[in-house]
């Protein structure tokens, strides 16, 4: 009988942990942005802690301007997507981590970037060089 109480006892310890191990890992994924995030006409500017959510912002650049395109991911999965007018697609990425690069403009429009992240960490910067 005493054993059984014990085997019991450690049972619903058990549960109770996995309990609290599920209810905390459903709160953090909830959590859809936390961190800072800036959109002018010449930046699109993310830092954060923890980011599941889809976000986007649109920029106007002429033929001869450079996007230029920062990342450092910690965490998580994120997706990059760089779109001309919201047709043409420029650039994808697909679970980004870490790089740098330039993109130019083959000629003037609005050029969409979006985001998507998964229980993600880290800085996303997006900056329009203009060529005069």
């Amino acid at each position: 009988m005493r054993r059984r109480g014990i085997i019991g006892i450690a049972v619903c310890t058990a549960l109770l942990i996995a309990g609290a191990v599920a209810a905390q890992r459903t709160v953090s994924m909830q959590s859809r942005f936390d961190g800072s995030r800036v959109r002018n006409p010449d930046a699109y500017l993310l830092t954060f802690s923890c980011m599941n959510q889809d976000d986007a912002h649109s920029m106007h650049m002429e033929k001869g301007d450079l996007l230029r395109v920062e990342y450092a991911i910690e965490r998580g999965r994120v997706d990059v997507r760089v779109e001309m007018d919201g047709e043409e697609m420029i650039y994808r990425g697909d679970r980004v981590d870490s790089g740098s690069f330039a993109l130019p403009a083959a000629r003037a429009g609005d050029y969409g970037v979006s985001v998507h992240a998964e229980n993600a960490a880290g800085r996303l910067c997006f900056t329009v060089e203009r060529s005069s």
